[in-house]
């Protein structure tokens, strides 16, 4: 894959994964985790501050954000975001990851940062997560200034997720928790880049996917994620009828109007309401419907929308124009035209 075909935008949703470049824990300050007794319920409590050294006031518009992340599969578990609307650093935050929501055999990791217009601006190195339950306090975690890399791509190779850009002219690969810097080879095809520090780790691009190795272990062809649009509006939002898929017997829908108000359909009642909309954040505000009767399977589906609607933080478009609300870091509706 040429620096060209390299180019699939990383998207808002995935917050603060994807290939942004976090920056390595400093001998002196190790990035570190406490464990403390479990928390009710078999949930995990993820407690700590997110500050950052330089004197820079945030904007309004900022928003914090506490995420765990799944590595092996690339998708958010559980976030937090909190408006900081004038507030400044230091942030507290307190993330509850709901029981069940984390597998025993499964390789997380925790990370924080701050978002303006929907695109990460201060990130923090990641911190691996080992418990499933409990309290975990991080302390207080130290932010840097994002770096975005150039030409920046995600792919799927086999049961492998990497993020792949350019500093320069080195290759920055991210496969989980490891990261590699790569050098380019002379191939008779396509462009193939082998680690400086593992001559056994190596990324040979072929049109918009590539084959990889990774500390000697080969992977099946590697193809492009789609990824989410990036620089969130509400126009984006705003237009023609989102139809909600696989929402039952009656699928809901919705219909963002430009002066905030929602409207639409249930399942079996209209409904209406107020949204609120700030790059890829959105909450919906004073949702009400009116009173028909329905059979009970309907009823069920429309109380579950409703709910869930109640609960959306943001939103997501993907390439292909799905639209995604997002609630608790699950994908709680999908919605396309």
């Amino acid at each position: 894959m040429t620096r060209t075909m390299l180019s699939v935008l990383l998207g808002a949703g995935l917050v603060l994964g994807g290939c942004t470049t976090l920056p390595a824990p400093s001998a002196a300050e190790p990035a570190s985790a406490t464990s403390f007794p479990s928390a009710p319920g078999g949930e995990l409590v993820i407690m700590g501050s997110l500050a950052y050294r330089a004197r820079i006031a945030l904007p309004e518009s900022a928003v914090a954000v506490l995420e765990v992340r799944d590595l092996i599969s690339g998708q958010v578990v559980a976030e937090q975001r909190i408006e900081l609307k004038g507030k400044q650093v230091p942030v507290p935050m307190l993330l509850t990851v709901p029981n069940g929501a984390l597998r025993a055999d499964g390789d997380y990791e925790v990370r924080g940062g701050i978002k303006q217009g929907g695109q990460p601006v201060w990130v923090s190195a990641p911190v691996p997560l080992s418990q499933q339950a409990g309290t975990l306090q991080l302390g207080t975690v130290q932010l840097q200034p994002h770096e975005a890399l150039a030409f920046a791509s995600r792919l799927q190779c086999g049961d492998q997720q990497i993020d792949a850009g350019f500093k320069g002219d080195t290759m920055v690969l991210q496969a989980g928790q490891k990261r590699f810097a790569l050098t380019q080879v002379r191939t008779a095809s396509g462009a193939k880049y082998v680690a400086d520090s593992d001559a056994q780790t190596w990324f040979w691009s072929k049109g918009q996917g590539g084959m990889l190795q990774l500390n000697g272990k080969q992977y099946p062809e590697c193809t492009p994620v789609k990824q989410e649009v990036r620089g969130m509006n509400a126009a984006m939002l705003q237009g023609a009828e989102w139809r909600v898929v696989d929402a039952g017997p009656r699928p809901a829908t919705l219909n963002f109007a430009p002066d905030g108000r929602i409207t639409g359909v249930a399942g079996c009642n209209r409904y209406f309401g107020q949204y609120t909309q700030n790059g890829d954040a959105l909450t919906f505000s004073q949702v009400a419907a009116t009173r028909m009767g329905c059979d009970a399977a309907v009823m069920k589906q429309e109380a579950a929308f409703l709910k869930t609607l109640n609960q959306v933080q943001r939103f997501s478009i993907a390439a292909d124009g799905t639209l995604t609300l997002h609630a608790g870091g699950a994908a709680a509706i999908v919605a396309r035209r």
